[in-house]
């Protein structure tokens, strides 16, 4: 799948084409590349894939409930990577993200909508709605997208006090061994999460790296939810265990050694690439060897 360099927003009454075999929607173009129009649908790859992704007012189903593995036949499905989208960009300015639940009409509606595959404007959602539906899509995955071992491993990391260094190199090799979208999806989920901690000070949104892990490991770790009977004692530290290790990754996203690279020679890694090109932003290497993302207009 090819991803556009940029994610260009247009107004719902501008149009606006990077291809020269636009998709229409809503009044405004859909190139084959990557286009949001004010949120309202994203379609990714080459013109070909359409006819698998895109039939007249319908696009993929988002499967919830199956292996990843079906509900990511082609990548991230596009109304799924629009949600992601749309928190990673409103999201850090939002006080309780990921902690506050979307109204639950809505958050009904919109899933209905994406599992029958159906158009839609996501500007007429909220972002809390749009965090919660994907939080609704991560915790019906069968297994959770780590999986049972994986979640065990990374528990152990942090009950034998690894340093970060360890951590980073245990969720690396597990990392590795997943399905490229389920790849994708981990690094748009853990960069909207870092840039979301990155600024909860400054815009008082009071969600820490802590607050998010605290607020997403039940989606992320199913291991760590009890049976919907009485909680457990062991229930507990396995949350506890879970949200430490949602923590300890956001804090350690922009590491060179967190995320697979395409080639082993070089070192820019193909999982920051893709976050960077479909959020926009430029990738830069810092003084510490740390990866960095900017939007254009903040580079001098």
């Amino acid at each position: 799948m090819l991803i556009a360099d940029r994610i260009v927003e247009t107004d719902r009454d501008e149009s606006l084409s990077l291809s020269p075999y636009p998709l229409y929607f809503g009044g405004a173009i859909i190139p084959s590349m990557t286009v949001i129009s004010n949120y309202g649908m994203v379609l990714c790859g080459h013109q070909d894939d359409f006819a698998h992704r895109y039939r007249g007012h319908r696009i993929e189903k988002v499967k919830f409930g199956v292996p990843i593995n079906e509900a990511f036949l082609h990548d991230i499905p596009a109304t799924l990577l629009v949600l992601l989208l749309k928190v990673n960009k409103e999201g850090p300015t939002k006080k309780d993200i990921w902690r506050a639940p979307g109204n639950q009409a809505h958050v009904r509606k919109l899933s209905h909508i994406m599992q029958n595959g159906r158009l839609v404007n996501i500007s007429n959602f909220s972002v809390y709605t749009a965090a919660s539906v994907i939080k609704k899509f991560l915790s019906k995955l069968p297994g959770g997208i780590f999986g049972v071992e994986n979640e065990r491993l990374l528990f152990n990391a942090v009950l034998h006090n690894d340093d970060a260094e360890k951590m980073r190199q245990i969720f690396y090799r597990l990392v590795c061994a997943l399905p490229v979208p389920s790849q994708h999806l981990l690094v748009l989920l853990f960069g909207t999460f870092r840039g979301i901690t990155d600024l909860s000070d400054e815009m008082g949104t009071k969600m820490s790296g802590e607050a998010i892990g605290i607020s997403v490991a039940p989606s992320l770790f199913h291991s760590c939810i009890h049976d919907g009977n009485k909680v457990k004692v062991e229930d507990v530290q396995r949350f506890k265990l879970a949200s430490q290790v949602v923590s300890s990754i956001i804090a350690s996203f922009g590491h060179t050694n967190l995320f697979p690279r395409a080639n082993k020679t070089i070192l820019l890694r193909e999982c920051y690439e893709f976050y960077a090109r479909i959020t926009g932003r430029t990738l830069r290497i810092n003084d510490n060897w740390l990866f960095t993302f900017q939007m254009p207009s903040n580079i001098g």
